[in-house]
């Protein structure tokens, strides 16, 4: 995310307009990247917790075996 922002920030700076789009797209870009760390380290935690006290409630089931005729 570093090099691509320190890549888009002249390019903002140039005064000319596809340089200025070209800028854009590399911040853009840094951002996506980031999005997937920072959802494994905030939204991905809560679904695993869940799961992981969803198999601790079926593990401490009572199973009943019944035979049928």
């Amino acid at each position: 995310m570093l090099v691509l922002n320190a890549l888009a920030r002249p390019l903002e700076r140039s005064g000319e307009s596809l340089l200025e789009v070209v800028a854009e797209g590399l911040q853009i870009t840094a951002w996506v990247i980031l999005w997937v760390p920072i959802g494994l380290l905030v939204y991905d935690r809560w679904y695993y917790s869940r799961d992981r006290k969803i198999y601790e409630r079926i593990l401490e089931m009572e199973i009943e075996v019944v035979a049928r005729a």
